[in-house]
């Protein structure tokens, strides 16, 4: 009996702070739990929207790069890109083809690897065909001396 009757003692001296923790545990909890998932679902809808900027921006380079290097090597007489980055030229006008097929190629394969995480490869190929064609339909810059 003396136990029981310490029991209750203890719970009428410490009632506030009992309360205050039930008050903890079963309101502020779910509360806090709530906030910190809404907090989550921002921070990943934000990580989404800055990959996609990746995506684009990407696929923006990766087709001036191609359409630079296609140029490039369409003027030393070589239609591929892909054999333009492995050409040797011995000529000084045939050495620059053949790195801005290498770096066209190397952007390109980075933005795939990126893009493909997102998306699908038609949507990915797509995209990038659609830089490629833009680039090329602008005209081509030259240095005015």
């Amino acid at each position: 009996m003396d136990r029981l009757k310490w029991t209750w003692r203890w719970i009428e001296e410490h009632w506030p702070k009992l309360t205050l923790a039930a008050f903890t545990v079963f309101i502020l909890a779910p509360v806090a739990v709530e906030w910190w998932e809404a907090r989550q679902a921002e921070t990943k809808k934000q990580e989404r929207e800055a990959a996609i900027d990746r995506v684009n921006t990407g696929a923006s380079i990766a087709g001036a790069l191609l359409a630079t290097a296609y140029r490039s090597c369409s003027r030393i007489g070589i239609d591929s890109i892909e054999r333009c980055a492995d050409y040797e030229g011995k000529l000084l006008q045939e050495i620059g083809a053949p790195m801005s097929a290498q770096m066209a190629l190397g952007q390109r394969k980075e933005y795939n690897d990126h893009c493909l995480t997102l998306y699908d490869a038609k949507y990915c190929n797509g995209l990038l065909n659609r830089a490629f064609q833009l680039s090329l339909a602008e005209p081509e810059q030259r240095s005015s001396d």
